[in-house]
């Protein structure tokens, strides 16, 4: 038996050890035009679209003018934008090129200059970057007019996260979860940067005073103590977004009426609306539409009082009501010198999804600043944006010469709890070298009937190609559940789309949900296959993880496609290429995988396959026998800093002889990206990215030893069957022997993964 396992890991020892080749240039997005149904250009078309932006301020340029910077936590994407003054008015202009400063971020971001050396720092969290709930500081630097950020490191603790002391020369970290906003200010107004959060599972505010001033030491050394445990005096309701006030302005909300813990999930916003000295504070719930603002009427720093509260603010003009657990922005929108508010979702699901970013100008003053509402949609509203979720395919549906676009959605959020998801046809309406796109049809085909009543589905993704060999491109589009519509093309080939009756289910072909196809003649016999991403892991029949695509075999003839339902049956397999790409540090099982495959014109026998994930995009060779091991040629391709359900297509738009790259995102958006591989498959000369090895061995010998060698650092997780976690190691690298008779005798998974997202996964048999 010890024999035959051996041989079993040594197979999959020499399966998954490859050379992988991890690009590090990150890719800028490219301007292509895009026009809406009305004909009206959109000024951020092809930007990425937005779920739940967080806004704040920054000098992009180094001209002395605060710009835009915004990070959504859905896709942890970054946007940067540059302030213009046109005849009076506040424009802004997109500057993705200021993007590639910033460092890859996590669930919350606050921009603010701790050190008042004139360039923004960065505060954000730490639950996915480092583990801990807490907060992870960048210090801003500007050299030769290129911004840049470093995470600071501190003396205590195992992290790099902040800490108060809670006793004399005993530190703890200071806990905001991933899903609250906090408010980072100098509440005191001695000139270093405190915070505010909701105490853990509880309705008080936490207000932690940094003492570097008084201390005497330098701005950014962050010593913090828990100053106050009710600041404010106020309480928030464990099961709604009611506030409850104090009477007293030296005495908490009384905690003998408090009857039940707090859930957890708040925003905070603090600035002086009243110029009085004090903060006054915008809150959000997990459970609210609303935003509720609290008005200081005590002092600064742990003096706070709050005496009066609208819970539907602003009560006198048109009050935010938006779906759901909303936070709120002071940003001077207008230029005007006054703070404004933006205010949107900070839910990563299930929330407003489209004209979700409400703009409130203060046309009031300093000392009583007024609000009204000036739009329901700022810089989202000129972006193409599909809700949640966005998955593109390249089709010529009317046969003019010219790539046009259909892009699925996941679904438009409904406050009814439906999701509605449709496709959206963009027709080129530009040239062969100069590409521009209209909204033809922003239900094509009626698919949304298909996700209403109790049977209802959503998450379309479609794909193109000859399935039944006439000639012309037929439609297959994946579905939440895991399966296929197929809409047959009865045009003929070269002749503008005519489709015949929708098929419910095509040969009840199944992936493990959120179907992604692809149709491709993978083994080159002349039938077009199928290839599904999906969003979960797939097994072999053992049980074990052994890719992320399933490959259906097609077993028909030219005219008469016949496929076999059973994953496992002849030629199908669940575990094509052996491609395991998910990021398990970050996501578990679900990868959310998204193939896109791209035939070289020179060389009809190279097939490349973009494969979006939860961990960046891959670019995969691949091979004729499905059973083979693929060899990932780019990890991380393009380095996009965007995470969550890419979903790439590739195709050369400008007819200049590379590739460019439409990505659809988990907001619902699309970025153009000109990509470093020639339409021959070559890597292009004047944009050569930097090319570094990464090889990963990993095996595992009878006398309880995993041998690692990598030439890159590691973090390493061992998990059981089951998916618990029993370690985490982090590696230097070279090479590492692990002895493991700790662990409990059974089968256990390892997982060594570099911080690019390249992984090597290794089952191990523990004996005792």
């Amino acid at each position: 038996m010890l024999s035959h396992l051996s041989k079993i890991f040594s197979l999959w020892a020499g399966l998954l050890i490859c050379p992988i080749l991890a690009f590090s240039q990150r890719f800028l997005p490219i301007s292509i035009p895009v026009f809406t149904v009305d004909s009206v250009k959109m000024e951020y078309g092809f930007c990425g679209g937005m779920n739940a932006p967080q806004f704040s301020t920054v000098d992009l340029n180094g001209d002395g003018i605060e710009d835009l910077f915004i990070f959504d936590r859905v896709g942890s994407s970054v946007y940067c934008f540059i302030r213009r003054t046109r005849d009076t008015t506040t424009q802004w202009e997109w500057a993705p090129q200021y993007e590639v400063c910033f460092p890859e971020l996590f669930d919350w971001v606050a921009l603010r200059d701790y050190d008042q050396d004139g360039v923004m720092d960065i505060f954000a969290s730490s639950s996915t970057s480092q583990g801990p709930p807490g907060v992870e500081v960048y210090h801003g630097r500007r050299s030769e007019g290129k911004l840049s950020f470093e995470r600071l490191s501190f003396e205590y603790g195992t992290f790099d996260i902040l800490h108060y002391e809670y006793a004399p020369g005993k530190y703890v970290n200071i806990q905001v979860d991933a899903p609250d906003y906090p408010a980072i200010e100098d509440f005191d107004g001695d000139g270093d940067m405190d915070l505010l959060t909701f105490e853990p599972l509880g309705g008080y505010v936490y207000y932690y005073r940094n003492t570097d001033v008084e201390d005497g030491n330098p701005l950014g050394t962050f010593h913090f103590v828990l100053e106050e445990q009710c600041w404010g005096k106020f309480w928030e309701s464990g099961f709604s977004s009611e506030i409850f006030l104090s009477p007293d302005s030296t005495r908490c909300y009384q905690e003998s009426w408090q009857v039940e813990p707090r859930h957890a999930g708040s925003t905070l916003s603090a600035w002086d609306a009243d110029s009085d000295g004090d903060l006054d504070l915008w809150v959000g719930d997990l459970t609210s539409s609303h935003i509720v603002f609290l008005r200081n009427d005590g002092r600064a720093g742990a003096h706070a009082w709050m005496r009066y509260q609208d819970p539907n603010f602003p009560a006198y003009a048109t009050p935010v009501m938006m779906d759901i657990f909303l936070a709120s922005f002071g940003i001077d929108v207008s230029g005007d010198g006054l703070r404004d508010i933006l205010v949107a979702p900070n839910a990563k699901y299930n929330a407003s999804n489209t004209y979700n970013v409400w703009y409130y100008r203060n046309v009031g003053r300093d000392t009583s600043p007024h609000f009204v509402l000036e739009s329901k949609a700022f810089l989202v509203g000129e972006m193409l944006d599909l809700g949640s979720g966005a998955h593109p395919a390249f089709v010529d549906y009317n046969a003019d010469g010219l790539i046009d676009i259909v892009v699925g959605n996941d679904f438009y959020y409904q406050p009814s709890g439906v999701k509605r998801s449709a496709l959206m046809l963009l027709r080129n309406v530009g040239t062969a070298s100069q590409p521009a796109f209209h909204i033809e049809d922003s239900d094509w085909l009626g698919f949304s009937r298909f996700s209403e009543g109790l049977d209802g589905t959503w998450s379309f993704a479609p794909a193109f190609g000859d399935l039944d060999g006439d000639g012309d491109v037929d439609l297959l589009v994946g579905e939440v559940n895991g399966g296929l519509f197929y809409v047959e093309n009865t045009a003929g080939p070269s002749q503008p789309f005519a489709y015949d009756t929708i098929i419910r289910d095509y040969f009840h072909l199944r992936a493990l949900r959120n179907a992604v196809p692809a149709i491709v003649d993978l083994d080159r016999d002349g039938l077009a296959d199928i290839v599904l991403g999906s969003r979960q892991a797939t097994n072999d029949q053992q049980g074990f993880a052994c890719g992320n695509f399933f490959y259906y075999h097609n077993n028909g003839t030219v005219g008469n496609p016949q496929f076999d339902p059973d994953p496992h049956a002849g030629s199908n397999t669940p575990c094509l290429g052996r491609l395991i790409l998910q990021n398990i540090r970050r996501f578990g099982s679900k990868v959310y995988s998204a193939p896109s495959f791209y035939s070289t014109a020179s060389n009809s026998s190279i097939l490349l396959l973009f494969a979006g994930t939860n961990s960046g995009i891959f670019v995969i060779q691949a091979g004729t026998n499905p059973l083979d091991s693929f060899p990932i040629m780019a990890a991380n391709y393009g380095a996009l800093n965007e995470w969550d359900r890419l979903h790439p297509a590739v195709i050369d738009i400008d007819s200049d002889g590379i590739l460019e790259m439409l990505v659809g995102n988990a907001r619902g958006g699309l970025r153009w990206y000109k990509t470093t591989l020639r339409v021959d498959g070559s890597w292009t000369s004047t944009t050569e990215p930097k090319q570094e090895r990464v090889s990963i061995e990993m095996y595992y010998s009878p006398r309880s030893t995993l041998h690692i060698k990598s030439t890159s650092p590691l973090t390493l997780f061992l998990r059981d069957l089951q998916g618990k976690l029993h370690s985490v190691k982090r590696l230097k690298e070279g090479s590492t022997s692990l002895y493991l008779p700790s662990l409990p005798a059974g089968i256990y998974i390892a997982t060594a993964c570099t911080k690019e997202g390249v992984c090597t996964t290794q089952r191990i048999w523990v004996v005792h």
